[in-house]
């Protein structure tokens, strides 16, 4: 059997498998469509076309517009194979499909009659497409290479469900993958998804709105292939589940302000009196409310809330008949957990909170109370997802959508009146500006971006104007961050613009209200209708400022710069060398700005001073390898000192330009690199910057940080991609800009590897970035603090709380390229240098790695490249170098124990390049047990 059949055949399978969760709003069937298809692109010798996907407009047709995937079970090679065939069929509602639907049967066509007969079922994948309520399920096939998942090849089959609803399966929404490998005898290969149930997706059906009667709301639970979930886990795997529920409904100010939640769920206990919001459980040790299964195995049920108080607990829920107008919420928390052996594992725990808008009395339509946008919050807590054990996790990992925070977090919670949501989220993010007394349960640590860019939050929500916008503020909200401010009297000093630090602590200085005693807690908008301008999201460098966060201050244009090519060009001075050059423009607002003439011009442009540079990084033959991984040399020039034919040494170039499409030709004359040189990259930008001396406010000159833009040398090969740019902005926006470092020049995650290569070292750290980044995000995982860059004895790098579980690789980096699945990576495996640690000889100092001596030892010198004369200087065999897997893991996994494990196997941890990379030294043997398909693989052991 072809590769094409059995391949397509499984494909088939699996998308039909994934129309199990594929459903409508409104219940729509879900229909599959079987047609022949001619031999060509699709199968080389024909075969059949599967299309599947839900009957939106209800006329038990098919059409081109509601198929949500189409695939192909082709027929095999000429005179060698047999056919695949596929027979559908009405599955009545029931265990497979509690709302009904249709039965997919595939199999091969053994005695080449057209017909799928019983014996040629292939059982195993035989799967339903069923009607429902959900999310639109996704399927995402890609190539297999031959390896430890497919001996000689297949495909890679990535299931999960649409929940951004963008029509693509993301990174972060893949649950489940299985692998259809090519083999011989016509079977087909085994997909591992069919026997797989996970997650747990909550479908509301209906709430009673009987003002006299108990109010119940009923719902289903299925899981990710659309099949219902017993909560007692007996027809479904998973231990019991505890659903708890939540009800408020929402009133609006006078400015059509939504206000926060008047919640219905609340108790009381004898130690606090008073009712406090809450969420209700019906099955704990004293339940709260009625929860009963509708049906027969058919993870349908009713929740009734309580309608006679307990005293002390929970208080009876029931409509208020003024407010049957009003938009009503029930919101529901519930969690999965599919390992019955290890209960508190993350890896197979799922939770999902899932509200019901509504207006009981039918009048108008629902308002949906969003002052955050869930997705916002996502992107650098990465869905609150919990790490290592739930039992470790806040809430149990369980509450995971912010919108419904403020049920519990909310003004009527008046025992602890910080933990209000306005309150306790802005002194987390805000924490290290805070008096200690302040902190919201002693909790501190960084944010990663201008903390006055409300829109992090913010954006995009229904109501987030009320934030951005500021049109509605409070004192508790602005007195959250702002908790120096006094709005009596009672501080010693008024208010300054800048505020007075203490000289002790760097902290605000107690003040009093600059406008004056404030008695109004919603803070009148007179003074602060402008109060987004206030918020400046701006920065000093150096005499002037840099703005921060993509903020644009009104007449600030946004500079870029345009790569056109990246050579190595040859001159007859220095052959065989060469020299380095890039061809580039600029621009202003995405309009090419020609630069002035240097001969009666200063600047580069009008209006502008200072430049940025044009940077190569380059790899040369280096500890007996040809050609690195990684980058050991660089050269650059200033683009202003060329232009103005000021530049010297190894920074001199010529400029030539503008040519017919307005790019400038740079050349190092300075530099020379030998024939041999790889890798080569060119890049516009990293240190320095176009300044605007002409916007309002800012007659020092604001930098608007432009993006560092690069490109691969012509008939080079591009160094491994590794992170995304854009995964590191999910926490940090614009790289390098609050918290300020390289002046927001160098802001391209992937090009950190310009300058942080495996060669250079500080305080006896390697400063290779695969060792730093892991170093400084890895810090709660780690047992000896990452000191490198510390600001203090009591103030480092050790201080970094990653924001997400700190063993989810894809937040930074690319899919397969951490786990060494990517080709790219596993092609260059062999050419990874040692990550340099040690040269020379040590001072004690605050930032000193533990792992060096400061008793005089020298450990001599590291490698260097000379880009004057195109020569190397090899690294002194007794410098001390840690091997490059060791390198990376030990950023997290620094505990002697797996520091032993790792040198037992190869690995070399503060050891001498002489026993790394000598003759007869050991090699790194990581892969054999963490490598792809192994049995602690890396992917595996990170989920």
């Amino acid at each position: 059997m072809s590769t094409i059949r059995r391949l397509s055949m499984a494909s088939a399978f699996l998308a039909l498998a994934a129309l199990g969760a594929c459903t409508g709003s409104n219940g729509e069937n879900g229909l599959v469509s079987i047609s022949s298809e001619p031999a060509g692109a699709n199968c080389a010798n024909g075969g059949t076309k599967v299309s599947a996907g839900l009957d939106s407009n209800g006329n038990g047709v098919l059409d081109a517009d509601e198929v949500d995937s189409t695939d192909y079970i082709c027929n095999g090679d000429t005179g060698t194979g047999v056919g695949a065939l596929v027979e559908t069929s009405t599955e009545p509602p029931g265990a497979n499909c509690p709302d009904g639907g249709v039965k997919i049967e595939v199999g091969l066509d053994a005695n080449g009659n057209g017909v799928l007969d019983t014996d040629e079922i292939n059982t195993d994948a035989t799967t339903y497409a069923c009607n429902g309520t959900g999310t639109d399920g996704l399927v995402q096939t890609s190539p297999e290479p031959a390896g430890a998942n497919c001996v000689d090849g297949g495909i890679r089959v990535d299931v999960g469900l649409d929940t951004n609803g963008n029509g693509d399966l993301d990174p972060s929404e893949i649950t489940e993958t299985s692998y259809v490998c090519d083999g011989a005898g016509g079977v087909v290969g085994p997909s591992g998804i069919a026997s797989v149930t996970s997650g747990i997706h909550v479908g509301v059906v209906d709430v009673t709105t009987d003002v006299a009667g108990p109010v119940s709301i009923h719902f289903t639970l299925k899981d990710d292939r659309g099949y219902p979930i017993d909560i007692n886990g007996v027809y479904s795997v998973n231990t019991a589940i505890t659903p708890r529920f939540m009800m408020a409904y929402t009133e609006s100010d006078a400015n059509g302000n939504v206000l926060p939640f008047v919640v219905l769920t609340k108790s009381n206990s004898s130690s606090n009196p008073t009712a406090q919001p809450t969420s209700y459980s019906p099955i704990a040790s004293t339940p709260v409310g009625t929860l009963v299964e509708n049906g027969y195995r058919a993870g349908d049920y009713t929740y009734t809330f309580p309608t006679t108080d307990l005293n002390p607990g929970a208080k009876a829920v029931a409509y208020d008949p003024t407010k049957m107008d009003n938009t009503h919420v029930i919101w529901i928390d519930a969690a999965r957990q599919t390992d019955l052996d290890n209960t508190s594992a993350a890896k197979t725990f799922y939770a999902t909170n899932q509200a019901y808008w509504y207006v009981p009395s039918g009048n108008g339509t629902a308002v949906v109370r969003e002052l955050v946008k869930s997705e916002n919050c996502a992107s650098c807590h990465r869905g609150f997802k919990p790490e290592g054990t739930t039992s470790g996790s806040f809430h149990g990992g369980r509450r995971i959508d912010p919108k419904m925070c403020n049920i519990c977090h909310n003004p009527a919670r008046v025992s602890n009146p910080a933990a209000d949501s306005d309150v306790f989220v802005h002194r987390l993010h805000n924490s290290q500006a805070l008096q200690p007394a302040n902190l919201f349960h002693g909790i501190e640590f960084g944010f990663p971006r201008d903390i006055r860019n409300c829109d992090t939050c913010h954006k995009d929500a229904l109501q987030g104007a009320q934030a951005t916008a500021q049109s509605r503020i409070s004192q508790q909200a602005c007195g959250s961050c702002h908790d120096y401010v006094s709005f009596t009297t009672s501080a010693p000093i008024l208010c300054t613009d800048p505020v007075t630090l203490d000289a002790t602590t760097g902290l605000p200085l107690p003040c009093n209200h600059a406008g004056g005693p404030a008695d109004d807690p919603t803070c009148g908008l007179g003074c602060h209708a402008q109060l987004a301008t206030q918020h400046k999201q701006v920065a000093p460098l150096g005499s002037g400022w840099i703005a921060a966060t993509g903020y644009m201050p009104a007449g600030a244009m946004a500079v870029s710069y345009v790569i056109s090519s990246v050579d190595l060009v040859d001159d007859a001075a220095i052959t065989p060398n060469k020299r380095p050059q890039i061809t580039f423009k600029f621009q202003q607002d995405g309009v090419d700005v020609p630069f002035q003439d240097p001969g009666s011009a200063t600047e580069l442009w009008a209006n502008y001073t200072g430049s940025p540079r044009v940077y190569f990084a380059f790899a040369v033959p280096q500890d007996g390898i040809d050609e690195p991984a990684d980058f050991n040399g660089t050269a650059s020039g200033t683009v202003k000192d060329i232009w103005a034919g000021t530049a010297t040494g190894s920074s001199a170039g010529t400029m030539t330009g503008p040519d017919g499409s307005g790019f400038y030709t740079i050349t190092l004359t300075g530099v020379q690199l030998p024939p041999e040189t790889s890798m080569l990259t060119g890049g516009v930008g990293y240190s320095g910057g176009m300044v605007q001396m002409n916007v309002s406010g800012y007659a020092t000159g604001l930098t608007i940080p432009a993006r560092a833009t690069w490109k691969t040398g012509t008939g080079m090969t591009a160094r491994r991609p590794i992170v995304d740019t854009a995964k590191c902005e999910n926490c940090h926006a614009p790289l390098g800009v609050s918290p300020t470092f390289h002046s927001g020049a160098r802001n391209d995650g992937p090009t950190c590897s310009f300058c942080h290569t495996p060669n250079r070292t500080s305080s006896g750290w390697s400063a290779a970035s695969r060792a730093f980044v892991h170093g400084i995000h890895g810090a709660r995982a780690r047992e000896v603090a990452y000191n490198w860059h510390a600001s203090s004895a009591d103030e480092g790098f050790w201080d970094i709380e990653f924001p997400g579980p700190i063993n989810d690789c894809t937040a930074c980096h690319l899919d397969n390229t951490y786990n060494f699945r990517a080709t790219a990576t596993n092609n260059v495996l062999q050419n990874m240098q040692p990550s340099t640690v040690g040269q020379g000889t040590y001072n004690p100092s605050i930032s000193l790695s533990p792992y060096v001596a400061t008793d005089g030892t020298n450990y001599g010198t590291g490698f260097s490249f000379s880009t004057t004369t195109g020569l190397s200087t090899e690294a002194s065999p007794t410098t001390l170098v840690t091997s490059p897997i060791v390198s990376a893991c030990t950023g997290c996994h620094d505990s002697t124990p797996a520091i032993d494990h790792m040198r037992a196997m190869g690995g070399h941890f503060y050891d001498t390049r002489a026993n790394t990379v000598g003759p007869g030294a050991t090699t790194e043997q990581c892969l054999v047990c963490h490598g792809p398909g192994t049995m602690v693989d890396i992917e595996v052991m990170h989920r």
